[in-house]
């Protein structure tokens, strides 16, 4: 996101304190000509129409001398300052937004007017947006009759392609057109990670009650329709169009919301300008290799290291700041690059830490680092640890605890139901095959509360009669990622159901 240019107006010193340099350097400047003129330092003692013609090697005198000095300490104070008139993003802050796509799934999204299809074209649509935001988090929403989530917000790439092009208009278990059900599900999520965000909804239909009736994230709209136009009161709704611009029409909205919201919240900082005044300091510099230079320009070069010393975040794209990053910071860009190795090694945050050992497939060492929160995202990525790891019976301790914390889980739930099927069809093939002679009322899950006396892996092992081999992680990926489709059609249909039994 680019950094937001303001007014001249917005012109301001960070550290206006030391703006007392300048008039101190001016001050020091005028007492050392007056010590240093002759005229003046003899002017009580001699006359002056004699002092005039005893003064001599006026014309040899230094252009410059010590008089650059006192320029340099001048400058160098309004650079310690911080002068300034342009914001930027924390680093410490999501440099993209978070942002919910919302596809309509109902009949009309069915129609071929726009080939393949509506439904189709607002794929590709979503596609195109997620390429264009090059990796921010990102989560999906489907609806007709009913809305459900897809995917939470996530930076995944390939998970989202992956469920985006699963979704189908017939794996919805509801007939209609519920859009405000719809909006309540993407505002959920957004409320859920606590960020600004946006909702972009991907429609044939401008919903103008449903979005007048919603409460909370912005939405824009991208009205998926032939001969579509962009004017609806009440909405803000971008034309499609054959290539891309509609998409970068959808994206500037998103981000200048977020700049919005940064700005608000105080995630949004003023950019120390001062920087650039190092170059003609620098330059100055030079002379220090004049013989007699070296003790009068030891204050200027003092001031350009406090320079350096003030504010070291914000001399981005330098080396300077690699330097003084922290280790939390230097693990990000580490992490954002995908050498998780090493964003391992810089982090300290416990939940940073750990994931990225996930990333990098240790997962022993993730499920430490989890182990040392209590929240339930650690407890979450604590099961999928686990149950790499072959401890199924610890992954369903881990995801109960997470739901414990935070019931509305859907994900979470989605493992755990996949995990306990895993453990019933393991413990039904099994005997049948002759490996191990438990029988399924043998298994023994662990006790929450017991969580030191929890089995190691080999312990984990004779409970399932066998470790985790190829052939199961084979059931826990087809069930899992192979067949997105069959999932979100059983997931969705489960979830209706329940709010079915709710509402009674």
């Amino acid at each position: 996101m680019p950094d937001p240019v303001l007014p001249l107006a917005a012109f301001h010193f960070l550290r206006p304190a030391w703006l007392l340099i300048v008039p101190a350097a001016i001050l020091l400047g005028w007492l050392y000509s007056r010590r240093r003129d002759p005229a003046q330092r003899y002017a009580d003692m001699i006359a002056p129409h004699l002092l005039a013609h005893l003064v001599v090697g006026g014309a040899g005198k230094r252009r410059f001398g010590p008089a650059l000095v006192f320029l340099g300490l001048g400058l160098g104070g309004i650079a310690v300052a911080g002068p300034t008139w342009r914001q930027e993003a924390s680093p410490f802050a999501d440099d993209k937004a978070a942002v919910i796509l919302t596809l309509d799934a109902s009949a009309s999204m069915k129609t071929k007017d726009l080939a393949p299809s509506r439904f189709e074209r607002a794929k590709q649509k979503a596609r195109d947006l997620l390429a264009l935001r090059e990796g921010g988090r990102t989560g999906i929403v489907v609806y007709s009759g009913s809305a459900h989530v897809v995917l939470p917000l996530t930076d995944d790439l390939g998970i989202l392609e992956l469920y985006l092009g699963a979704l189908d208009p017939g794996i919805l278990p509801r007939e209609g057109k519920r859009t405000d059900l719809a909006l309540a599900e993407a505002q959920a999520l957004l409320d859920r990670d606590k960020t600004p965000g946006t909702i972009v909804l991907l429609t044939d239909e401008v919903p103008l009650e449903a979005i007048r009736g919603h409460k909370g994230a912005p939405v824009r709209v991208l009205r998926v329709a032939p001969g579509a136009t962009g004017a609806s009161s009440g909405a803000e709704v971008t034309r499609l169009t054959a290539d891309d611009a509609d998409v970068r029409t959808v994206d500037d909205g998103i981000e200048r919301h977020l700049a919005s919201a940064q700005a608000e919240d105080g995630t949004t900082r003023w950019q120390d300008m001062g920087w650039y005044l190092l170059l003609p300091l620098v330059l100055a510099s030079l002379f220090w290799f004049r013989r007699g230079w070296s003790v009068r320009w030891a204050p200027v070069l003092v001031l350009a290291a406090t320079v350096f010393a003030a504010e070291p975040a914000h001399a981005h794209e330098s080396a300077l700041r690699d330097a003084f990053q922290t280790p939390d910071q230097q693990g990000r860009a580490h992490f954002e690059a995908g050498d998780f190795a090493a964003a391992a090694q810089h982090f300290e945050d416990p939940s940073w830490k750990a994931t990225a050992y996930y990333r990098l497939g240790e997962y022993e060492l993730a499920e430490a680092w989890y182990a040392k929160l209590d929240t339930a995202a650690a407890w979450y990525g604590r099961g999928n640890a686990l149950v790499t790891l072959a401890r199924l019976s610890d992954a369903v301790v881990a995801y109960g605890e997470a739901l414990t914390r935070e019931p509305e889980a859907e994900d979470v739930q989605a493992n755990l139901a996949i995990v306990r099927a895993v453990i019933k069809r393991r413990a039904e093939e099994e005997p049948a095959e002759g490996g191990s002679t438990l029988r399924p009322d043998k298994f023994v899950m662990d006790d929450p509360d017991k969580k030191d006396q929890r089995k190691r892996p080999e312990q984990e092992e004779t409970t399932l009669g066998g470790s985790m081999d190829e052939r199961m992680a084979e059931v826990w990926m087809r069930q899992v990622q192979t067949t997105p489709a069959a999932f979100l059609r059983t997931k969705f249909a489960t979830q209706l159901r329940a709010r079915k039994e709710d509402e009674r």
